[in-house]
């Protein structure tokens, strides 16, 4: 059970950058309901007209069997979700526990480059995209937010993911269908062999035949529920770039500056992320088969009460773990849960000896995250205090 450890990119595998984009958004507010200890969605649905929507999972079809023409399709939609100029509305259901949240929105993507403004649903007001290597947010009327910084373009990162996923899933046709009067061929991804415990996750895209690109995605957690529903509509491929408004690097660079990016991403430097946060990137000894090593960093949670993590990720080429580690200002409460279970994913806790809470997420079991926290381990020496430490060391010899 050891990780082969190779350079791989720092996003899922996504049908649309949109879910890209959003992974970031994922992870702070999966930490937001773990310090809650909820399982419900993080925003307001409970008396909204989107917490009814259901997304209702499909009767499983047994004997998977790999199709090589299925993967060809995979390889023209990430070629034209990444390099074709277009905007559509988007539309996206997603569950978390027992609550659904609807959320539409408008799309601007360009080779780099992507809009995202939500125009109504639970998700109204919020705007997100990237451009280049630089991840921006946007809630209503607020300031512009340097939301993360990656050290590969989107591009670049699922090109890798892609490579990893080939190694760890197989992709078979089902019947083609029509989407919203554009003929589309269907395309399930599923792993050849899935970790102990779990069915999934799995995806199932439609591929518009016209232009290659996913015009919707069905993404299906461990335990083989659908969890989330991303779908394109009103489609306008264009020649040339027409939206003036693509935030570029140069503004997230600055806005950065007056506050730090919510992630930053750095490869294998794992001297750097301990001397932004005090603790080393987590080092676990073994991942569940077919995960690899992905990159270290740092994550500042959106919250007054967690200070910046550090962290280390691993992926399969879809699914991916991410182990944090950070100093608790408050001590949790020994009637903490240890898991929890938000719907896309799950979340393991440990309390280390030293002070360090290590949380573990991933689309996986929770025995399996447990599993990955046991062998996994800390230092908080940040590497100027250690070069201190050595040379008074050296110098007394």
């Amino acid at each position: 059970m050891s990780s082969r450890i190779s350079p791989s990119s720092p996003s899922r595998l996504a049908s649309t950058p949109a879910l890209f984009a959003a992974s970031a958004v994922v992870m702070a507010a999966a930490f937001l309901l773990w310090d809650a200890r909820s399982q419900n969605a993080t925003d307001d649905t409970a008396n909204s007209p989107t917490s009814s929507t259901r997304i209702e999972t499909p009767v499983e079809t047994p004997g998977f069997v790999a199709d090589a023409r299925a993967m060809r399709l995979l390889e023209r939609t990430v070629r034209a979700d990444n390099f074709l100029i277009y905007n559509a509305d988007y539309t996206t259901t997603a569950s978390f526990g027992e609550r659904r949240m609807t959320s539409q929105a408008h799309l601007q993507r360009a080779p780099k480059r992507l809009n995202i403004r939500y125009i109504s649903g639970a998700r109204e007001g919020l705007q997100l995209g990237f451009n280049e290597r630089w991840f921006w947010r946007r809630n209503g009327d607020e300031p512009l937010q340097a939301y993360v910084e990656v050290a590969l373009r989107p591009d670049e990162m699922v090109r890798r993911r892609f490579q990893i996923m080939r190694a760890n899933y197989g992709a078979r046709l089902l019947p083609p269908t029509v989407l919203n009067s554009r003929p589309c061929d269907v395309v399930e991804i599923r792993r050849f062999q899935p970790v102990d415990g779990a069915v999934g996750p799995w995806k199932r895209l439609w591929i518009d035949r016209q232009t290659g690109l996913t015009l919707r995605t069905d993404s299906y957690n461990h335990e083989g529920k659908l969890v989330m529903r991303s779908q394109l509509s009103n489609l306008k491929v264009q020649r040339a770039v027409e939206a003036p408004d693509f935030v570029t690097p140069a503004q997230m660079v600055a806005v950065a500056q007056q506050k730090p990016w919510m992630y930053e991403e750095m490869n294998a430097d794992r001297a750097r992320v301990q001397n932004a946060t005090g603790i080393a990137p987590p080092k676990v000894e073994q991942v569940p088969p077919g995960f690899e090593f992905d990159s270290v960093g740092t994550h500042r949670f959106d919250s007054q009460s967690a200070p910046a993590a550090a962290l280390t990720r691993f992926s399969d080429g879809m699914n991916v773990i991410t182990v944090f580690a950070f100093e608790r200002k408050a001590p949790v409460e020994k009637s903490a849960p240890t898991t929890c279970d938000f719907g896309m994913g799950t979340m393991a806790m440990r309390e280390l000896p030293n002070g360090i809470t290590l949380l573990a997420v991933g689309d996986l079991p929770a025995q399996t995250l447990h599993k990955m926290l046991d062998v996994t381990s800390v230092s908080t020496e940040t590497s100027a205090s250690k070069l201190s430490r050595e040379t008074a060391t050296t110098s007394t010899r």
